[in-house]
């Protein structure tokens, strides 16, 4: 179908509308794959108890309750985005995904992807959508992802696998789900060792399968053992295990879903290494009680999720070891029923889930002897024989009581049907007195016609599986009426050999007792236990026929009722064509209402037309408005265009300015460094200009000390030559000079003068010396070392040459007065200390 668009198709399908209820094959609608689906067409199906434990679960609102999935189906169309299949490829669909990309699918120690979880979804695992409509468009849930109790289904990409086309396809149904659970849970999960004990709770589909895994993995006859629980009375099956395998099963499967059988598969299994495998589903919600103490001592607890099997890479394995004579699938099919008589294939799963024992019966058919015979066959022979026709007799007793359970049943259910069958006699005239009611209120009765002729069809179905239902329970009563009279010749026959027992046992009794005798009596005892056996088959038959009779009787009431219900039926027909009738009526109101609709649409023309221009008046404005529009767009871009040219330049200027920013920086730490340099020089200026006022000051001072030194010296000068000259001149010059050599020279020259004159002049010419040497008014002589001072001496007064001159009044004063010379050297020395030398 490459190039084509998918349809959607109508088909037929078993549909569970409500929890008990049989299945309803209805005609559905199957819409076409959507990304990552496949839609398949059912070519054969499987079916397993989990489905009827479904359906009589009150969640059970979904199409095809079916856990096992189907078997080579072929892909009839793909979805997109979807790889590895074509149309016409076989298949197998599984309620359990793989991925193929998460973690769990990429690891070797878990079969179950995260992204395909086990869960009852009433859509498909990705969108949880349903790809199913009834008729009438409503949507019909889907269930575990699989629904393959349809002609076709879509299913998830990654949940279907390729297989070979040589695995037939009742087959290969199998490996969909119970079949791949046993095999997988022993081959695959626990990798069961040859030589090892395996225990199996559960011998269904899956118990059974799960010996075949353990007989590929090394068994060599399989099933060797069989434990039948109400034999065993007081004793616990674990302890029967126990004694069996001396100290427990290696592995123990428990494949049934129940709390406590998961305990006694648990205590079944040996210290040590045992392990219990955990395959059935606990749906009451049971909890697992597990003694601490033997988890301690190495026993452990496994679960197995579709046996523990990857269905892409382990399916294809287990179909060719299928195909190479490995794994025996065939055994395992016991019934095939057409999709129609699917609610026949759930009667046979609740008749076998009664039974919980597995019989393997062989039947044998021995030569009784006859008292004629020429052969004589004494006592023990004869009780042998009685032996073995009373166990036959009681296995055929032990039929007839389960086939009267099953009478006892079919009757409970007749009484059901009966009931539900009144119910919807009794919902249908209801539904047909609302309806007739709406009819008349409501304007719309075509659709209320169509939903009535849909309840009477579905009323007439309904009727038809309550008689087809009928005919099969009166079948299988004849048939009880057959076992019956076989039962009767079976009494008569062991009557007859009762007495034939009793005959021959009159002459043994005059034999001498034995080993015979003793065989005798206990056969004799046997035959009055079979005797009273027989009375209670007799009283049970005859309940039997009374409950037969009962069934008959209900039968012909529930025929009265059925043909009340079609009378019931005839009259909704005739209630029908009254409305039919009406219809017509109806349809005359609506000529008129159509003839009222016209003259409307003529208005609603004239109003168009007036519409019309005012539309041509909008497009207009319209466009005007689009062209501005379009302009202020351009405008828009030429603004943005340069809001983005504005950026950038702005981006420059900032990376202008953050250059500038840092030259500032850089500046103000070099502006920084030159104030610095600025104040100490500033510091260093005011220094030298301190130290040039000081030097000016100091050098006007030397000029005025310089000045007063030379008048000094010239006095001195004058007053020697007028010393040297004359002396009287000289003592008076000295009078009025103020010079302290002349003072000196007077004392000199005066030393006969008295005491109190000599103290006049001294005191004269001290002030007279001390004012000439007096500074300035406003000059302050600053107190200097001689060492800070440059030139010498000879600067200031001349060399010593031009001093001589002057100094020679020192030579000639009279050495006769050594304290008066003394006195005049101090003198000139102080003179010049204080004048030149002044110091710091």
């Amino acid at each position: 179908m490459a190039g084509q668009i998918p349809q959607p198709i109508r088909c037929k399908a078993a549909v569970c509308r409500a929890a008990g209820e049989p299945l309803a094959v209805e005609e559905i609608v199957v819409d076409p794959p959507k990304a990552h689906e496949v839609r398949i067409k059912i070519v054969c199906t499987s079916l397993c108890h989990s489905d009827v434990t479904s359906v009589r679960s009150p969640a059970a609102d979904l199409s095809t309750t079916d856990r096992t999935a189907q078997n080579v189906p072929v892909v009839e169309s793909v979805g997109e985005h979807v790889e590895g299949f074509a149309a016409g490829d076989p298949v197998v669909p599984t309620f359990l995904g793989q991925c193929t990309e998460c973690v769990d699918c990429a690891s070797e120690r878990s079969n179950v992807c995260s992204m395909y979880r086990f869960a009852v979804r009433p859509g498909m695992p990705r969108d949880g959508t349903a790809r199913f409509r009834d008729r009438h468009g409503a949507p019909i849930h889907h269930f575990l992802g699989v629904s393959s109790f349809s002609e076709y289904t879509v299913v998830d990409a990654n949940q279907v696998v390729r297989v070979d086309p040589a695995v037939p396809p009742a087959t290969a149904s199998l490996l969909s789900c119970g079949a791949t659970t046993g095999v997988g849970a022993a081959w695959k999960l626990a990798k069961v060792e040859p030589g090892s004990s395996v225990a199996i709770f559960g011998l269904g589909a899956v118990g059974l399968a799960v010996a075949e895994g353990a007989r590929i993995c090394g068994k060599k006859f399989g099933v060797t053992h069989f434990i039948n629980p109400q034999e065993l009375g007081d004793k616990p099956v674990s302890q029967a295990i126990i004694e069996m395998t001396d100290g427990g099963a290696d592995y123990c499967f428990e494949c049934i879903g129940l709390a406590s059988v998961m305990s006694d598969a648990f205590r079944s299994s040996r210290e040590g290494w045992g392990k219990t495998i955990i395959l059935g589903v606990e749906m009451h919600g049971a909890p697992l009680s597990i003694p601490s103490l033997e988890i301690l001592n190495g026993k452990c607890v496994m679960g197995s999720l579709f046996g523990g099997v990857k269905p892409k890479q382990d399916i294809p394995i287990l179909a060719d070891k299928y195909l190479n004579k490995e794994l025996e699938l065939d055994k395992f099919i016991t019934h095939e029923v057409p999709l129609k008589d699917i609610n026949t294939g759930n009667v046979t799963f609740k008749r076998t889930g009664q039974d919980h024992k597995l019989h393997i019966v062989t039947l044998n058919t021995p030569n009784i002897a006859h008292p004629r015979s020429p052969h004589h066959h004494g006592p023990r022979i004869l009780a042998h024989i009685a032996v073995q026709r009373l166990k036959r007799c009681s296995i055929r007793t032990n039929k007839m009581q389960q086939s009267r359970q099953d009478v006892d049943e079919h009757v409970a259910e007749l009484r059901g049907e009966l009931r539900k069958a009144r119910e919807e006699r009794d919902r249908a005239h209801r539904v047909l007195e609302v309806s007739e009611w709406k009819a008349l209120a409501s304007a719309n009765d075509r659709t209320t016609i169509e939903t009535l002729e849909a309840e009477l069809d579905a009323s007439r179905e309904s009727e038809k599986r309550m008689l087809e239902s009928l005919a099969m329970q009166t079948k299988q009563l004849e048939m009880t009426k057959i076992e019956l009279e076989e039962a009767r010749l079976e009494n008569a026959s062991l009557r007859e050999t009762i007495q034939r027992l009793e005959a021959i046992a009159v002459p043994v009794a005059t034999t001498p007792r034995g080993r015979y005798d003793r065989d005798y009596q206990r056969v004799h005892g046997e035959l009055r236990m079979a005797l009273v056996a027989e009375d209670k088959n007799k009283k049970a038959m005859e309940e039997l026929v009374l409950a037969l009779k009962e069934v008959n009787g209900e039968l012909h009431t529930t025929r009265q009722l059925l043909a009340r219900s079609q009378h019931e039926a005839e009259t909704a027909r005739l209630e029908s064509d009254r409305l039919h009738v009406s219809l017509k009526r109806k349809d005359d109101k609506l000529r008129a209402l159509s003839e009222e609709v016209a003259r409307l649409r003529a208005d609603a023309e004239e109003s168009f037309a007036a519409w019309r221009g005012k539309e041509a008046g909008f497009t207009s404005c319209m466009k005007s408005t689009e062209s501005e529009l379009a302009e202020t767009r351009r405008e828009n871009a030429r603004l943005l265009e340069s809001q983005r040219s504005g950026r950038d330049e702005i981006a420059k200027l900032r990376d202008i300015l953050r250059q500038a920013v840092k030259d500032t920086k850089v500046v103000k730490e070099a502006l920084e460094e030159a104030r610095g340099e600025n104040a100490a020089l500033k510091e260093m200026l005011g220094d030298k200009d301190t130290a040039i006022k000081c030097t000016k000051q100091e050098l006007e001072c030397l000029r005025v000390t310089e000045a007063a030194a030379r008048d000094s010296v010239k006095e001195l000068q004058s007053l020697l030559v007028a010393t040297s000259s004359s002396p009287t001149a000289a003592g008076m010059k000295l009078s009025a000079s103020p010079s302290p050599t002349a003072s000196g020279i007077k004392l000199d020259m005066e030393d006969s003068s008295s005491s109190h004159g000599s103290r006049e002049l001294h005191g004269l010419i001290k002030c007279h010396s001390e004012a000439r040497v007096k500074p300035p008014a406003g000059l302050t002589l600053p107190r200097r070392r001689s060492d800070n001072f440059e030139g010498s001496v000879y600067d200031i007064f001349g060399s010593m040459e031009d001093q001589k001159s002057e100094l020679s009044a020192f030579s000639t004063m009279p050495r006769s007065l050594p304290a008066r010379r003394r006195v005049m050297m101090r003198k000139v020395g102080s003179l010049f200390r204080f004048k030149s030398f002044s110091i710091k």
